[in-house]
């Protein structure tokens, strides 16, 4: 099946958002209308922090939102430029700041959500950030450029079948987080109604200072030295940054000495907590049998 393509320019347009300062940020009432900004622009509009501004700053029709918009942060960090969030149909009237605009189309020869799944991903989104325009501490999105993009344009119908699959997999991905989620809760949960909570203590037990339960003090590792003359496998710091221990993320190097002796009970630990900033990873039992 052969796929043309458009410019993206050619099928859709990007609406530049308002200017307003923050004294007219006013209280919801029926005068007023929503203006999002890039704080709202998450994987899904973020509708729990919007700011209310009089109807008067919205000097065109085009600028107000539209079920089926693509919000995309146009002025923001690198690594930010270029995001960009699904509009779905809204309970307020509302329009967007001067920090992102709205990709709309009107042209019947793209479905919208196909645009949305295109514009969103990995490959559209590094080119976008590619375009940015570097000041001091933003980047800016270069519209004209992002206009130029060549979009594929299989039929309508391809187009919906794609867009579906594509957000049947959203789906999946938001059910697989949700559930995540809930095991953690599930998992704090266990720890309370077993231990209580560790700042009441209401089981009222006893508390030693750590120090007091470890068989031998920390100690830092071992640094690689260019003049060492002692080869020797050290582990990496990804060895401990995952939910367990990698006894496999290792290299071989030099040192200037041998590692501090060990002591055989510190081995035969089943478990052991090791925190690296805020991973916690689990080092399981790795002593010889009947050592």
């Amino acid at each position: 099946m052969s796929v043309t393509n458009a410019r993206l320019g050619d099928i859709a347009s990007f609406v530049r958002g308002i200017t307003f300062k923050p004294d007219d940020v006013v209280p919801e009432s029926p005068e007023t209308v929503w203006c999002m900004r890039t704080k709202n622009v998450q994987s899904d509009l973020e509708l729990s922090d919007t700011w209310s501004i009089d109807a008067n700053h919205v000097k065109r029709p085009d600028q107000y939102l539209q079920t089926g918009d693509i919000l995309v942060s146009s002025a923001n960090s690198w690594n930010l430029i270029g995001k960009c969030c699904w509009v779905p149909e809204l309970t307020r009237k509302a329009t967007l700041g001067g920090f992102i605009v709205a990709l709309r189309t009107e042209d019947t020869a793209i479905d919208r959500r196909y645009l949305y799944h295109w514009f969103n991903s990995p490959r559209v989104q590094a080119i976008v950030r590619s375009f940015g325009r570097q000041t001091t501490n933003i980047s800016n999105l270069d519209i004209k450029r992002c206009l130029d993009l060549r979009v594929p344009l299989p039929s309508n119908m391809e187009q919906r079948r794609i867009a579906d699959l594509l957000d049947w997999v959203d789906a999946l991905r938001e059910k697989r987080r949700k559930s995540i989620s809930l095991l953690d809760d599930l998992t704090q949960s266990i720890f309370l109604d077993m231990f209580g909570d560790a700042e009441s203590n209401p089981n009222s037990l006893p508390i030693l200072p750590f120090c007091e339960l470890l068989i031998e003090s920390p100690r830092n590792g071992l640094s690689p030295s260019k003049s060492g003359k002692v080869n020797a496998s050290v582990l990496t710091l990804s060895a401990v940054t995952g939910t367990r221990f990698n006894p496999h993320a290792a290299k071989i190097s030099t040192f200037a000495t041998i590692r501090p002796p060990v002591r055989p009970s510190a081995l035969t630990t089943s478990w052991f907590a090791a925190e690296t900033g805020t991973s916690t990873s689990w080092v399981e039992d790795i002593s010889p049998p009947n050592q």
